[in-house]
């Protein structure tokens, strides 16, 4: 059971709704309710020998100008299986709600209501636990100087959004969708490329652009910060931001540009399976070699896997593919800030890979295991072209874009 107080600037009165849990075994007792400096105490509480079968979570409901904001909801998801669990309505008259969570399970819960910027928080719903706690939830309204940062940590070394920050995602974009005259900037640490920050901008933006966002809504921008290298953070603002209008022309700047025909051609890579090994480092030359003589010119290394294997290890190795492209670059003299990443894993297959038997068509495969080279804006004097790989017809199929 959760039980608390609630306490706000110029308080007039202090909101409490406990029920007695759910219990199994032995008694659960409650002393006497005092209310000391506006906030509410439980006096003796004792528990022997005590399983809670559900906990109860209270929490006094008010915006930022101390009122209460009405047609407020919460929505409790599971990020085990991505899924919302159930949905309350908060009482607005009194910004008063409970809800009941069953234990061993962590538990996204979010606070919505119309014209008020979303909070969530993660509550862990253990067995037998018992939890006081100190709590007002302050919604900020929003208005046309309207600005919110949120901070994403990833685990060390890891490039996909967590189930918890996937479920925080599908918020996001909700509120966004009900809201869309706000803007989104993920921005992060590039001091050190090996962060992969890039990358794990790109998820994000995948993250939102695939709940419905549009594009040009999402920007990205890296650059040194005083946040961790495993750290994003996004910034919510409004249409009449002052920074909108220089987002939007670097955004505009970096568009990926349709690249002319002209004799320099740059192929594309095919690997070994389940190898990251570069296979032919000497059809790179004119690529390095054409980076170093144009530092403005930015190419987006893009790793690929084919269809068999965990998902998980597909990514992971197109990463490392991608990876050990970039690094030879670098190594021979490219700029770091002329390299992007993108790790695709298994999605974007260019070959199919079983035949209409179902047999596993080995020579297709090989096409699917490859690094791809987009082009970002060329600002060079001389333009070059990425050669496609040339899959045969039999094993073509469309790439979805």
């Amino acid at each position: 059971m959760i039980s608390g107080f609630f306490q706000n600037c110029k308080i007039d009165s202090t909101y409490i709704n406990i029920e007695d849990a759910t219990v199994s075994g032995d008694t659960l007792s409650m002393g006497e309710i005092k209310k000391i400096n506006n906030k509410i105490w439980f006096e003796n509480i004792t528990r022997i020998k005590t399983t809670i079968i559900k906990q109860e979570t209270n929490y006094l409901i008010i915006d930022s100008a101390c009122s209460k904001p009405k047609d407020a909801k919460i929505s409790i998801f599971q990020p085990s299986t991505k899924k919302q669990k159930s949905q309350y309505n908060i009482e607005s008259n009194t910004g008063k709600f409970q809800f009941v969570l069953p234990p061993d399970e962590s538990y996204l819960v979010s606070y919505q209501a119309p014209g008020y910027m979303y909070k969530t928080t993660t509550v862990n719903a253990k067995e037998g636990g018992f939890k006081h706690m100190d709590f007002a939830l302050n919604f900020d309204t929003l208005d046309n100087d309207f600005v919110e940062h949120q901070q994403m940590v990833f685990p060390i070394a890891e490039i996909h959004l967590t189930q918890q920050s996937e479920m925080e995602m599908q918020l996001l974009a909700a509120f966004l969708k009900m809201n869309p005259h706000l803007f989104v900037d993920i921005a992060g640490n590039l001091v050190n490329a090996d962060s992969l920050l890039s990358i794990r901008s790109n998820s994000v933006a995948d993250a939102l652009t695939d709940h419905g966002i549009a594009p040009e809504n999402i920007f990205s921008n890296l650059w040194p910060s005083k946040w961790g290298t495993d750290t994003l953070q996004i910034t919510i603002f409004s249409s009449t931001h002052p920074k909108l209008q220089l987002l939007k022309e670097q955004k505009e700047n970096r568009k990926i540009k349709p690249i002319k025909n002209s004799g320099l051609f740059v192929e594309n890579i095919l690997f070994e399976k389940e190898q990251f090994t570069l296979p032919n480092e000497e059809g790179l030359t004119d690529l390095i070699n054409y980076l170093k003589a144009n530092p403005e010119c930015v190419v987006m290394i893009e790793g690929h896997s084919d269809m068999q294997g965990e998902y998980k290890a597909n990514l992971n190795l197109s990463l490392k593919r991608a990876l050990t492209v970039w690094k030879y670059l670098i190594n021979n003299g490219v700029g770091k800030e002329q390299l992007l990443l993108r790790p695709m894993g298994n999605i974007r297959p260019i070959a199919v890979e079983k035949d209409a038997a179902g047999n596993i068509l080995e020579e297709a495969r090989k096409y699917n295991r490859r690094v791809e080279f987009h082009i970002i804006e060329n600002t060079g004097t001389e333009e070059f072209q990425i050669k496609p790989i040339q899959v045969p017809e039999s094993y073509r199929i469309s790439q979805k874009k």
